[in-house]
């Protein structure tokens, strides 16, 4: 009977990935004198809970996908004709192109303000993802998507949350 080897090293490296990204944040939190003095200064645990909750289940996620990673891969002696690869890098280049657009839209936010940079983000990215690029039909749909996603956040948190937004 032919098995396909479970791709173990890939949850090694996710569990990397996550603790790494912990340990940024931990750094940052003990960076912050005044954020880590928040906590329990009066009778609610103050802004500084959040941050110990999501750093938390970032690390002990992490580090229990990374030694699950390890301990698999050093445990498997499973016959095996065919060994699924790592995935080619290639399959990362829309992470990589969303990663990088987010860089671009921040700095476009401050230059032509908040609603005309995310309807840009959001038509581009209508666009890159869309099977129907150049119908002027797809185009409109999009549009309308991109100012209705731009317009809604801007009035939830400009409007009727009072954060200020890049304008």
């Amino acid at each position: 009977m032919n098995s396909v080897k479970p791709n173990h090293p890939i949850e090694f490296m996710a569990g990397g990935f996550f603790l790494f990204w912990a340990a940024v944040g931990w750094a940052s939190y003990t960076a912050n004198s005044d954020l880590r003095a928040s906590l329990w200064a009066r009778a609610d645990p103050g802004p500084a809970l959040v941050p110990i909750i999501v750093l938390s289940v970032l690390s002990l996620g992490g580090g229990f996908l990374f030694i699950r990673g390890i301990i698999l891969t050093l445990n498997d002696r499973t016959p095996c004709q065919d060994q699924r690869a790592l995935p080619p890098v290639s399959s990362h280049i829309l992470p990589l192109g969303f990663a990088a657009s987010l860089a671009v839209l921040a700095v476009a936010m401050q230059i032509v303000g908040f609603l005309p940079a995310a309807i840009a983000f959001c038509l581009f990215w209508f666009w890159g993802l869309s099977s129907e690029k150049s119908t002027t039909r797809a185009w409109l749909l999009h549009l309308v998507a991109a100012v209705t996603i731009g317009g809604g956040i801007n009035f939830l948190f400009a409007g009727l949350l009072s954060v200020p937004l890049p304008s």
